[in-house]
C-alpha cells in the first residue's frame, strides 16, 4: 500500500488464506524465513524400533512493496504473522504502524447493479471471459449464511438474477476466469474487505486491473 490511500490486499492459495498486492509492474520483494512451533513425530529408524523427533520445521513468508500504488502484499500463514509484518514495515519505513490500512478495498456493487454484464472483460487484453460460479451471503440474526454455487450462476439465475443477488449481504465471490495464454480457467475468489485468491500469484496483475475496470475496488478505499 504509498501514501495517503494506503490498503491491503490478499492473494492466492499459497498458503492458505494470504495477501497480496495490487498489480505491480515493478516491486520490491523480501523473503523472510522463520521457524515454526516445536513440533514432535513418531519416527521408524533403520533397526525398526520407534523414535520420537522433536524439531522445528521451516517456513519461508513473502513481501511484496509496490512503491506505485502503496500496496504491500504479505504471503503468511495466520492473520497474526499478518499484522506483524504490516505494523512493523509500517513503523520501519514510514514510522507508522497503521500506515498500511486495513480497511475496505473491495466491493460487490457492480454485480448488485449490472448483473451479468458486470463480468465484461473485452477491455483487458490478456482475459478472455470471466465467469461467476460462486456467491457467499451473510444473512445476520443467528450467523445464517448461504452458499450458492454453479457453473456459471448468471445462466442459472436467467432473468431473475437481481432478485437472486439481493438480500442478505454478499461476503464472498468465485470467478472462473480463462486467460488469453492458458486452455483452462482459473479460479479467482474476493471477499470483503480486502482478500483476492488465486490459482497463480502472476494472475493477480490481469485480476486487479479488471476489477477496478469493473468497479469492483472502492476509490481510496481505507
Amino acid at each position: 500500500m504509498t501514501d495517503t490511500t494506503s490498503r491491503t490486499t490478499w492473494l492466492p492459495d499459497w498458503p492458505p488464506e494470504v495477501p497480496i498486492a495490487a498489480p505491480p509492474c515493478v516491486a520490491e520483494r523480501l523473503l523472510v524465513r522463520h521457524g515454526l512451533p516445536m513440533r514432535r513425530e513418531g519416527k521408524h529408524q533403520d533397526s525398526g524400533e520407534t523414535a520420537t523427533e522433536l524439531y522445528r520445521p521451516q517456513q519461508h513468508d513473502v513481501l511484496v512493496y509496490d512503491e506505485d500504488s502503496g500496496e504491500i502484499g504479505v504471503h503468511t500463514s495466520t492473520k497474526g504473522e499478518t499484522e506483524l509484518y504490516l505494523n512493523t514495515l509500517g513503523f520501519i519505513l514510514f514510522n507508522d504502524p497503521e500506515h498500511f490500512g486495513k480497511g475496505a478495498k473491495y466491493n460487490f456493487d457492480p454485480l448488485l447493479n449490472d448483473g451479468p454484464d458486470a463480468l465484461a472483460c473485452d477491455d483487458i487484453e490478456g482475459i478472455d471471459r470471466v465467469v461467476l460460479v460462486e456467491v457467499q451471503k451473510y444473512w445476520g440474526g443467528f450467523a445464517e449464511r448461504e452458499i450458492r454455487k454453479a457453473d456459471d450462476l448468471f445462466a442459472a439465475f436467467a432473468d431473475r438474477w437481481p432478485d437472486r443477488l439481493r438480500g442478505g449481504r454478499i461476503t464472498s465471490v468465485g470467478f472462473k476466469v480463462r486467460f488469453t495464454n492458458s486452455s483452462k480457467d482459473r479460479s479467482v475468489t474476493i471477499r470483503l474487505p480486502n482478500i483476492a485468491r488465486y490459482d497463480r500469484d502472476d494472475d493477480s496483475v490481469l485480476i486487479e486491473q479488471w476489477l477496478a475496470a469493473r468497479g469492483f475496488c472502492t476509490p481510496g478505499g481505507e
